[in-house]
């Protein structure tokens, strides 16, 4: 009984989560005027091969009790969040394409996209689940990131443009 109540317990504050997330990251879209990006954010949260496996880590204890977690639930997370990057355009990792002999080629990515990972990374802040916003994000892990140069010039400007939080 327990167990059932730890995995409801973690579907329910994994849901209340994804539900804020999605709130926050289309607000900040919808002000930027990406309209169909804003309701569509993030949807494949919601789906059972990304629900199921990302709850079940959140029943860990949310983003930050991995070493708390069964290999079983870290490894189909894991799985998760790389179906998640591949399905969705704001996440840079979408853009590596691989030939399958370890050869990768970045690509750039559209300027719209690019917008919905600043309110993407921006929300982080505003949900409380970080103590900067996208520019210090950036900061912090943008040198590791695989970008095309065409996108990093883009993503730095618009960082410098838009109206965020730090």
């Amino acid at each position: 009984m327990k167990q059932n109540a730890k995995r409801i317990l973690g579907y329910l504050g994994y849901l209340l989560y994804v539900l804020r997330h999605k709130k926050l990251v289309g607000e900040l879209c919808w002000r930027e005027g990406l309209y169909l990006r804003a309701l569509t954010h993030d949807w494949s949260k919601l789906l059972p091969n990304e629900f199921g496996p990302y709850s079940r880590y959140w029943a860990c204890g949310g983003w930050t009790a991995s070493v708390n977690c069964p290999e079983t639930v870290r490894r189909d997370f894991r799985e998760a969040s790389r179906r998640h990057k591949r399905r969705h355009w704001h996440h840079a990792e979408h853009w590596v394409m691989s030939d399958g002999k370890n050869k990768e080629r970045v690509m750039d990515m559209d300027r719209e996209s690019i917008i919905e990972m600043i309110c993407d990374w921006e929300s982080l802040l505003l949900s409380g689940a970080r103590e900067s916003g996208a520019r210090q994000f950036y900061r912090n892990k943008g040198r590791d990131m695989r970008l095309s140069k065409k996108t990093r010039e883009t993503l730095e400007r618009l960082l410098g443009e838009m109206d965020l939080c730090d």
